[in-house]
């Protein structure tokens, strides 16, 4: 009669086991930022390049499409 209380003991360890092993796994992945896109005509995720660059975080990309853009823009930004 201890037969199945033993296997269910056994079957819940292995699934905790699995669990806090699946838990702690995620918790080593690097953390991936944002592309953000920028088009001439302004239908992007930002409307200029500048404004694409202040919206940008640490380890997020700036994509800019081909075209003509008459805005300025300063590559660097103050840290927040």
């Amino acid at each position: 009669m201890l037969q199945p209380f033993r296997t269910f003991q056994i079957n819940r360890f292995f699934f905790l086991l699995a669990l806090a092993l699946t838990a702690l796994s995620a918790l080593g992945r690097p953390a991936f930022g944002r592309t953000w896109y920028i088009k001439a005509d302004g239908s992007g995720d930002a409307p200029t390049i500048q404004a694409g660059v202040d919206l940008a975080a640490a380890g997020d990309i700036v994509l800019v499409a081909s075209g003509s853009y008459t805005d300025t823009c300063s590559p660097t930004r103050q840290r927040r």
